[in-house]
């Protein structure tokens, strides 16, 4: 999560092999909670190859279960990358995650005072 976030740890992470152990675990059958774990914990907004191969691996993965959650994923990213776009936001971007947040905030105590 957080390492993945930013172009220092991504490229530790690089370094030290860590994107090739997550595509090996990819790639494996029967590990459905790691998977899902791994995918839902890295950082895809970062331009490069890391978090992004691991994802791609994912959608090519032997196992019809993680392609499916892998789809899913994806769907909830571009939703949450449209909903910012929508709010005016040039970029899914550090800032941005933080005005999306306070903006859902706001819309979920207005949903709350409908009755």
């Amino acid at each position: 999560g957080m390492i993945s976030s930013n172009d220092v740890g991504c490229i530790l992470m690089d370094r030290y092999a860590i994107f090739q152990a997550m595509k090996k675990v990819m790639l494996e059958r029967g590990r459905t909670d790691m998977h899902q774990l791994l995918l839902s914990s890295l950082d895809y907004r970062l331009k490069g190859a890391g978090p992004r191969s691991v994802f791609e691996t994912a959608l090519q993965a032997p196992s019809h279960s993680l392609r499916l959650f892998t789809l899913y994923l994806a769907s909830r990213l571009l939703n949450k990358c449209l909903f910012i776009a929508a709010e005016g936001c040039q970029d899914c971007g550090t800032d941005s995650t933080i005005r999306s947040r306070s903006v859902s905030s706001s819309i979920a105590s207005n949903d709350s005072k409908q009755p």
